[in-house]
This record gives C-alpha cells, structure tokens and sequence, in this order.
C-alpha cells in the first residue's frame, strides 16, 4: 500500500518522523540561564528551590540550567535554607545573607553538588550548625569571590566553612573568613576534610578553634594539596594548633605572597602546625607575632618517624614569634631569609627588623606588615621568582624579604569629584604639621602628594574639598589612604551625614544620607592614615 500524500507532499510518515525530530532538538538545546531575582515577592529559600528544579516556585521564575540567583536586598534568616543541588551563581551585590538572633541554630548555605557553586560580593553571617560548617558546608565545587564568611560557629568543625568528603573543591578569591568560632572540632575559619582548597588573595582573621587550627585545619590526604597563595593568616586563636593546622597527613602546605600574625596555640605551631609526613613550604611570606608555649612560628613533625617532615623557607621574614620561630628541619635558602632568634634551620639571627607591627590595609585586596624605610629586609632577599608582593605590587631584582615589597615613593594622596563645582581644597599632615591650600576651580580632582604634602607610610592626613552642588548627587573617591569615614556637610542647611569608605575607596554624599540641590554649599573631609 502506498503512503498516502499530504497537499503539500510530505507522507504521514515523514510528517511524524520530522515531528520527533523536532521534538528531539528542542529536548538537547542547551538551557538558557535564568536570572531569579530575590526580591519582596520572591524569597531566597523559594528562589534556590526553583533553581534546583528548574520549575517556579512561590513569586520565583522557574530556573533553566546553570542559574543566577541576584539579591536586591539583606536577607534574614529565621529558618534554614534548601540545600543547593544544581548549577548556581549567588550576585550578592555587596549585601548580607544572616541568621536572625535569637532564631533556632541552622547554618547559611549547604551546598550538596553537583554544582559548581560560585557566590559573589556577599557576606555570609550569623550561622550556627550543629555539626560541621556554621557559615558554609560544601560537597561540591565553589568559588567564594570578594565575599565575606563572618561571626559563624559550629558545634564540631569549620566554624565559617567547612569543605570535604572528597569531591569538593575550594576556591577562596578576594574574599576574607573572619570571627568564626568551633566549639568541638578543628578549623575555627574553616575544615578541609578530604577535599581540596586554593587561597589566593584572602584573608583568614579572629577565627577560634577549641582544637587544632584557629585559622584553617587541612585533612585533605591523598587528595589534591592546598595551594595558599597571596593571602594572610591573621589573629586566629586555638587552644591546639593555632592559625593554620595542615593536619596528620602526607602532603604539600604550601604559602606564597602570604602573612601570618597575631595567631595563637595552647600547645604548639602558632602560625602553623604540621603534622605528620607533613611537608611545608613558604615563598615570599611574613610569618611574624604568632604565639605558643613551644613553638609560636611554624612547627612541622611527623610524631612517628620524625626525619620525614620537611620545612623549606624561600626569601622569608620569620620574627617576633612567641615560644621560637621555628621548630623543624633545614629550610632549603637559609641565606633567603631573616630570623630572629636562629630557630629557622641556619639563618644568621637579627635582630630589629624594621617593619609595622599592625596587621593593616596597605593596597591590595589583604592585610600585610609594612616594610619600613631601612628595614634590613629590604633587597635582602635573593632573586626575584615572583613579579609581584601580596598586594600585587611590582618587586624588584632583588627581593625584599618577606610578603611586603618596600616601595621608597611616598603614596599619591588625593581624590576626585563629581557633582560639585569646586573651589577649594585643603591637605594637612597631621603626623607632621605641614599643610597646603588647593585651588579647585574648574578641577575634577586633587593630590596632596602633587601639593607638596607628602605623607610617609601610616602618616595621618586630612583632606578637605568644598564647592557648590550641581544637583542630588555629590559623589567621588579617594587614593593612597586607609579606607575611614568621612564627613558630608550641606553648609547651606546645616545638615551632615556621615558616610564609610568603600574597600575601593569611593563616597557617596548622598547615600551617606546628605541631601543636596543644585547651589548649595557642600564640604567633605576625610582624616586617615596613608598607605
């Protein structure tokens, strides 16, 4: 029997087969990514549902593959969030994510894969688990960028984060864990257990462990080794195996670029504990006021064959450490670094290292010591392997020892404006009294620096720009300072508002919360420390 015909010549058959064709095509188009935006009429907790199951949930647009999930405002928690189990970027948009006082424990976000998972200019607050991981539990792979993990706790491990069962991959970018607590466990910042971890321009500060690791505790095993690169370790306190514990384990801790400060152990390894076959390495890195009954510096021991472990110091400033710098074995370039109690495998001992001893924001996206002028570290360092310090500035042929590049130049301090038809400025060192007078007129910017005033490194400076509002928004940024508050004032009404530098220096008059109209006299000081 022949097929019958249809007018426009194609067969019933060859209709349907096209049909399913079709039908498979539109089945194996990749998704499109949906953008859900957490808002009044949709909830963070509806909006990762309806990213995990791509269909809508309460006042959420249904998800399609690899979601955005963008808040428009903080979120307040009063009850724990679904677990993450698909495809997501978090926009944070510089807001929070936090648990309510006062409501029941639950952590922030359990990330249970496939993934990957990133979370983007976000802070993570308040959590608390029972268990692992206060701020964070994550089984997948994630990328933490310019967010923030803060004030979290767990009742066993990984107080702001806790990574691991094997899968997982860490990734910590831009981003700072700070004043997380464990009250039973390891890794007051957060636990690495059987997963891997890189650290590249983070900070890791005022976190508490009641065991090992204040600041990180790493129990990664056969699994990749943690990678810590460009970051600090700073002010976290445990009551064994201070800030950076990498665990009993056979592998490779190894820091770059980095600084660790102000940690503490009850028992030993102050700014790190290496356990057993441990192997640790630290290029260009500050190691600097951590303390411990034995050993405040860095301790590596393997507790039952002890010539296994290994500690290699490359162009390294170890110094001021409680209980001894260093307990181990020979550093591979002893001649590379400066020590100053001769703990540190060889190195000649010196004393008086000129450097800041406040863990501060001097550029970059982390918190270093300053090198001062004259500081024997500097150029006493062997080649440079590196291009740049912590904070990304360029170093020269020869290294300055440890994380910070000493730079002889004095900061540029200045600003910018817009909005405002300006007249006059003024800069005045507060640290040394000279002062000079800006004419702004017809300007856009000024420089201290450019006008004589030219403040040293923590030299305290106030700047001071007025003119006349050109409308509702008087806005600017500042350079070569210490982010601080600054100070808007409308002299026309009377009114004053005070705002915050953002981490890139910028203010805002206007959200600071000063209202301004066109011809309005407006003045904004800012008083700081220079970088």
């Amino acid at each position: 029997m022949s097929p019958v015909l249809e007018p426009n010549g194609l067969s019933r058959v060859s209709k349907s087969i096209h049909a399913c064709l079709a039908a498979l095509l539109v089945l194996h188009q990749p998704l499109v990514p949906a953008q859900i935006v957490v808002d009044e009429s949709c909830t963070l907790a509806d909006a990762i549902l309806a990213a995990n199951d791509d269909v809508a949930v309460g006042g959420c647009e249904a998800g399609s593959g690899a979601d955005s999930i963008e808040l428009t405002d903080d979120v307040e928690l009063t009850t724990a969030l679904p677990a993450v189990t698909s495809e997501v970027t978090f926009e944070g948009n510089l807001l929070s994510v936090a648990r309510v006082d006062g409501a029941a424990n639950f952590r922030i976000f359990d990330l249970g894969g496939p993934g990957p998972v990133v979370v983007r200019d976000l802070t993570v607050a308040n959590g608390f688990a029972e268990g692992d991981g206060g701020g964070i539990l994550n089984r997948t792979e994630l990328t933490l960028d310019n967010t923030t993990v803060s004030q979290n706790a767990a009742s066993a491990g990984g107080g702001g984060i806790a990574n691991g069962h094997g899968s997982s991959h860490l990734t910590l970018v831009n981003s700072t864990v700070s004043d997380n607590t464990t009250f039973a466990g390891s890794g007051g910042g957060f636990l690495n257990d059987s997963g891997s971890f890189l650290v590249i321009n983070s900070t890791v500060s005022n976190n508490y462990s009641a065991w090992n690791g204040g600041g990180i505790f790493d129990a990664s095993g056969g699994y990749p080794q943690p990678l810590i690169y460009g970051s600090t370790i700073s002010g976290n306190t445990a009551d064994i195996g201070g800030g950076l514990a990498s665990g009993d384990y056979t592998g490779l801790l190894k820091l770059v670029n980095s600084t660790i400060s102000g940690n503490f152990a009850s028992q030993r390894g102050g700014a790190i504990y290496g356990g057993f076959y441990s192997d640790v390495a630290l290029v260009n890195s500050t190691v600097v006021g951590n303390n411990s009954p034995l050993v405040g510096g860095l301790f590596v021991y393997n507790t039952f064959t002890p010539d296994q472990g290994v500690l290699s110091l490359t162009n390294s400033l170890v110094a001021y450490n409680g209980g001894a710098n260093c307990l181990s074995y020979v550093p591979v370039r002893p001649d590379g670094n400066l020590d100053d109690d001769g703990t540190c495998g060889g190195n000649p001992v010196v004393a008086g290292i000129d450097f800041d001893t406040t863990l501060s924001t001097n550029g970059g996206p982390t918190e270093t010591h300053a090198l001062l002028a004259g500081s024997v570290a500097i150029d006493a360092g062997g080649p440079c392997e590196l291009d740049v310090d912590q904070r990304g500035a360029g170093r020269g042929p020869l290294c300055d020892v440890g994380a910070f590049e000493f730079d002889g130049s004095p900061p540029n301090v200045g600003g910018a404006f817009e909005g405002m038809r300006a007249r006059h400025g003024s800069c005045v060192n507060l640290t040394t009294g000279s002062r000079t007078q800006l004419d702004l007129r017809g300007a856009s910017s000024w420089s201290c620096t450019d006008a004589g005033v030219a403040p040293g490194t923590n030299e305290v400076v106030r700047q001071v720009v007025s003119g006349l509002a050109e409308g509702s928004t008087v806005a600017g940024s500042l350079s070569g300072i210490h982010p601080a508050e600054y100070l808007c004032e409308n002299r026309t009404t009377g009114a004053s508002a005070i705002g915050f530098l953002t981490p890139a220096l910028l203010w805002d008059c206007a959200e600071a919360g000063l209202v301004t109209s066109p011809g309005q006299r407006i003045r904004v000081s800012v008083i700081s420390r220079a970088l």
